[in-house]
């Protein structure tokens, strides 16, 4: 089955690899940025620590950074390199995933794109799976900074993270993450990992 994926975000990420677990599907991931996983949209905790993880190292036996274990709350991933990890994972299973693409126009199992070389080209297979999304939240930051964050957690690289709405005026940001909802879950690993495996699940039941 031939297979694209709109997006290069980590459910799409998930989503490949579940696929690849249980069949041999052809995958193609459009993503318009220039690079998976910068800018990083989300947060790098893992709440849901065991299960997810498990899924994850079975994918990356050796993970670029290593996540830290946080009490009370989980797994704090470096999100960015989580998902180039996952990325070049799936290159090697021979997903292709096109970086610097527009989609132009779809229909149920067609894509036209503007490719990174600025052509006009065509996808043409079964299914297309659309991860995309537009939705940002204003009212939600993630921060990560040098110093500790009271209501944050320190990650693999020695710098804190933490989400606020306001910005507490002691903290000095050196890098602002979007966040992709105002719900803080939904800006999780364990969100994106739910979303790939509701997606698998409609495979499995066809």
């Amino acid at each position: 089955m031939k297979i694209a994926i709109i997006s290069g975000n980590l459910e799409s990420l998930f989503l490949s690899h579940l696929l690849l677990d249980n069949s041999n599907y052809n995958i193609t991931i459009f993503e318009p940025k220039a690079e998976i996983g910068f800018p990083t949209s989300g947060s790098g905790i893992l709440k849901k620590g065991e299960i997810i993880n498990s899924k994850i190292t079975s994918w990356i036996p050796t993970l670029t950074i290593q996540p830290n274990i946080i009490k009370e709350k989980g797994y704090s991933y470096r999100r960015d390199w989580l998902e180039k990890d996952l990325s070049l994972s799936l290159l090697s299973k021979e997903v292709r995933i096109l970086v610097k693409t527009t989609i132009i126009s779809q229909t149920k199992n067609n894509l036209e794109y503007i490719s990174s070389k600025g052509k006009k080209e065509h996808w043409q297979g079964d299914i297309i799976i659309d991860l995309s999304s537009n939705e940002k939240s204003d009212e939600l930051f993630g921060v990560i900074s040098e110093k500790e964050q009271p209501d944050g957690w320190q990650r693999t690289d020695g710098t804190w993270e933490g989400w606020y709405q306001i910005i507490p005026d002691e903290i000095i940001p050196i890098q602002l993450i979007q966040a992709r909802s105002n719900i803080f879950f939904e800006n999780t690993i364990d969100s994106a990992f739910e979303i790939a495996q509701n997606i698998f699940n409609t495979f499995e039941n066809c």
